[in-house]
């Protein structure tokens, strides 16, 4: 396992169970670019990224993500979290909470949350730790919003300041 990522426990890589990759890597251990298709328990991810695996810092990222039908809640153990197909890009650095800065452009084709299937969502802003700064849009037929400002998930009811228009 490449040294870096044996220390990231959060989300919990051993969840995936197996990884099977078709595509290219190209560069070193710590210091990649990497095109094709990961398959893993939990579903399909397609990725174009750089990564950069610095000895004792927080990764740092660029590119592009896409998934079908991804189990992301089983993989971050968020019960309320189900599966999500979407693509879109990142650019950023670190994966855990207290360290995650990252610019994020998507498209969520379906997004499953508290039994719930919500779809047509877009999204494009800062997640900086815990805190979105952004525009979220969503055109699903139980809603249709858009909205900018803030989601703060630092405590167990997320804290929203939005400007919206719907």
């Amino acid at each position: 396992m490449v040294p870096a990522v044996r220390s990231v426990n959060n989300p919990d890589l051993r969840k995936l169970k197996f990884i099977r990759f078709t595509g290219s890597f190209t560069g070193f251990i710590r210091d990649f670019v990497t095109y094709g298709t990961v398959q893993t328990h939990l579903g399909t991810v397609k990725s174009d990224l750089n990564m950069k695996l610095p000895s004792g810092q927080d990764a740092v990222y660029s590119g592009t993500l896409s998934t079908d039908f991804f189990r992301l809640g089983e993989f971050i153990g968020d019960p309320k979290i189900g599966a999500i197909s979407m693509n879109g890009s990142l650019k950023g650095k670190g994966f855990g909470e207290k360290s995650r800065n990252a610019d994020v452009d998507g498209k969520i084709r379906f997004v499953e949350f508290n039994n719930y299937r919500y779809s047509n969502i877009t999204v494009k802003g800062k997640l900086d730790k815990k805190l979105f700064n952004g525009m979220a849009s969503i055109n699903d037929p139980e809603a249709e919003i858009t909205l900018n400002g803030l989601i703060d998930f630092n405590s167990k009811v997320p804290c929203i300041q939005f400007y919206s228009r719907g």
